[in-house]
């Protein structure tokens, strides 16, 4: 009921107009109405042309009209594929101007015959029918002077209707120049270059809502790119894999013992911190923007706010992420599959609206889905936890797949839910496995696995 007079409150101006008026006209003939509690007084007083019956028609009429048309408004924004919500143009037909000059002279005809009619039983006839036939002129002047009036109106429209339309090339071309740029910038050697085109990707979506999406897919992308982790000391402190290097050659020996630096290795050293910092921020852009606002509890948040970004879907599959977290974000699905998160990965309150894949995923810290919800399924098949895998209070409507993953620590689903099948078979447990107070709906498959 709650979705439906939504839908009644979201309706286009003139719709919204008409609907206004009929239930106006509805009351003023209901109260009219109220008085006659027989039905045959009902009935004469229809039949008897009374303004209160063309009240009443007129607005269920028009309630009728409104319900057609937004039923149409939402079938067509229903549709999957894209469509112009440009109005098409309706060519004016011949049998319209037929009809218009039919109009005129019907009206003329009619108020010549009733007024001729009339001055036939006047005193002074001749007078009478003159001033009729002058009447009836101005009659049929009138009428097509409304007539005109219409077509003068439907010139204004269309003129009007091309300056929207101009207008709103011009804002697309002016949106595709600035995209087109800002990406050309992600493709460019220079951090402080990368760092400019991701604001200003986030700009263009924050002020254009119809390519979110795209954005997001574009930065994603960015991170999807092949990245090769800091040096030791960096690498070790956000746990991502080492690089092996091999040993300094005799010359670099030589020059590092006459107090000549290695300016490769410093240069290749800063260049992979300026990526690391790139990065961070275009993580950073996808965190601020899929929080609805304060998180509160389980789900709760406050109203949301102007930089929400409501219905993304991420694609950062075989991506390399630092420091990556989500929590309290709302996101329609996810496919992390692959994915190498290096430091802690934070999901705590994090809802995934669609569906969350994390299969073959390697969480090189703790990882935490404290309170996360899983309405459309969540997989993690062959997932390597190398912290913590901490899942205390997730829920799990629509079943929950773990199969053959690898918990090198303590793995907490104290007070999980599993609405649906919970699949555990090949799992191996290096640390603690608790299920304290986890509500289990329907099957939990423990096959084959490990503990030590």
């Amino acid at each position: 009921m709650r979705d439906r007079l939504r839908g009644l409150l979201r309706l286009r101006r003139p719709d919204a107009v008409l609907a206004a008026v009929s239930v106006a006209v509805l009351l003023v003939a209901v109260e009219r109405w109220w008085q006659f509690v027989d039905w045959p007084a009902l009935a004469r007083w229809v039949w008897g042309r009374s303004l209160s019956a063309h009240l009443l028609v007129l607005s269920v009429v028009g309630l009728v009209v409104v319900g057609v048309r937004t039923r149409q408004h939402r079938r067509r924004k229903s549709q999957p594929e894209l469509v112009d919500e440009r109005p098409p143009i309706r060519v004016m037909r011949w049998w319209m101007v037929l009809f218009g000059v039919a109009l005129v002279m019907g009206t003329t005809w009619w108020a010549a015959h009733w007024l001729l009619t009339e001055a036939a039983g006047a005193s002074d006839p001749s007078r009478a029918r003159i001033e009729a036939m002058r009447t009836a002129l101005t009659v049929g002047a009138g009428t097509g002077g409304g007539v005109v009036l219409l077509l003068a109106a439907r010139k204004q429209w269309l003129s009007e209707r091309a300056q929207a339309h101009n207008e709103d090339d011009a804002s697309e071309r002016r949106i595709t120049e600035l995209y087109t740029k800002a990406v050309e910038q992600l493709g460019s050697d220079k951090a402080p270059v990368r760092l400019g085109g991701l604001y200003a990707l986030e700009r263009l979506a924050q002020n254009n809502p119809s390519h979110r999406q795209t954005i997001v897919d574009v930065i994603c992308a960015y991170l999807r790119m092949p990245y090769t982790p800091p040096r030791e000391n960096t690498a070790r402190r956000f746990g991502l894999p080492v690089p092996v290097r091999p040993g300094p050659t005799r010359r670099a020996c030589l020059r590092l013992a006459a107090g000549q630096d290695d300016g490769g290795a410093s240069s290749e050293k800063d260049t992979r911190m300026e990526e690391l910092q790139v990065r961070l921020a275009a993580q950073d852009i996808l965190t601020r923007h899929l929080r609805p606002g304060r998180y509160l509890f389980r789900g709760r948040h406050q109203q949301p706010v102007a930089t929400f970004w409501g219905g993304i879907s991420l694609n950062l599959s075989n991506a390399t992420l630092v420091d990556f977290g989500l929590s309290g974000c709302r996101i329609q699905w996810i496919d992390a599959d692959n994915v190498k998160f290096g430091g802690d990965a934070r999901f705590t309150g994090t809802q995934f609206r669609g569906g969350a894949r994390f299969g073959g995923a390697q969480f090189g810290g703790d990882a935490r889905f404290e309170q996360a919800e899983f309405p459309s399924g969540a997989w993690f098949d062959g997932a390597q936890f190398g912290g913590d895998a901490r899942f205390e209070q997730a829920e799990f409507p629509s079943g929950a797949w773990f199969g053959d993953a690898q918990f090198d620590r303590d793995a907490c689903f104290t007070d999980a839910r599993f609405g649906a099948q919970a699949w555990f078979s090949g799992a191996q447990f290096s640390g603690d496995a608790r299920f304290d107070g986890a509500q289990f709906s329907r099957r939990a498959l423990f096959r084959a696995c490990l503990t030590w």
